[in-house]
């Protein structure tokens, strides 16, 4: 029996060492004590892959439309800023010192549902709502090759961002979040402020598009 007890012990004490040295892994990885694991074990990553990992959030009771993106850490990363009573969408998408990174930039009067993405003075991508009978996409557009497919439940807001046949990004909306929430993946190598203005702007797109999101049964099969 004490000899059952005493290893029961060591067992509990190497355990807890090992949990020790990951999470000094994790704080060394990252520079932070908090970090949300949750959105790095999203498929199809694996927790071992290199990622950025992002948390938009929306802001309530703002005039225009208004986002902060935090890191894995919690801190700051971009926030985001539209301007309140303007003709068609415009936001400003800037990091935690209030440079601005990008410009978003709703096209009015287009059939589709358009937003184009600018850096400086260029248009750098556009971001297009695709509709069929069978499926509804995202196109990002970027200038110069290198497109983003994004596929996935809108209705739900759980979708994936594909370069060619490989999975760059995920973004999953955060449950029994107010205002919404979104927890979003990136690869390394990726352009994390694209990726993450697209996102903003298929969110602008959804919400003001309520019922094109509602997916027919045999829909978003990814």
């Amino acid at each position: 029996m004490r000899q059952t007890s005493r290893e029961g012990l060591l067992k509990g004490a190497t355990r807890g060492v090992g949990l020790a040295l990951a999470g000094l892994g994790v704080v060394l990885a990252t520079g932070c004590m908090t970090v949300r694991h949750d959105i790095r074990t999203l498929p199809p990553f694996s927790p071992a892959e290199p990622l950025k990992t992002y948390e938009l959030r929306q802001r309530a009771w703002t005039l225009g439309d208004q986002f902060v993106i935090e890191d894995e850490c919690r801190r700051l990363a971009f926030f985001v800023k539209g301007k309140a009573f303007s003709v068609g969408d415009k936001l400003s998408f800037r990091d935690a010192e209030g440079n601005e990174l990008a410009y978003i930039s709703q096209k009015v009067l287009s059939l589709r549902r358009n937003y184009r993405i600018y850096r400086g003075n260029d248009l750098f991508a556009r971001v297009i709502k695709k509709l069929n009978p069978f499926r509804q996409h995202f196109v990002v557009a970027v200038a110069g090759g290198g497109d983003y497919r994004v596929r996935g439940n809108f209705w739900n807001y759980e979708y994936t961002f594909t370069r060619g046949d490989r999975t760059v990004a995920v973004v999953s909306k955060r449950p029994f979040a107010w205002p919404d929430a979104y927890r979003i993946a990136i690869t390394a190598g990726e352009d994390d402020v694209l990726i993450l203005a697209a996102a903003v702007a298929i969110d602008l797109i959804e919400h003001d598009d309520p019922d094109d999101s509602v997916p027919p049964p045999w829909s978003y099969r990814r």
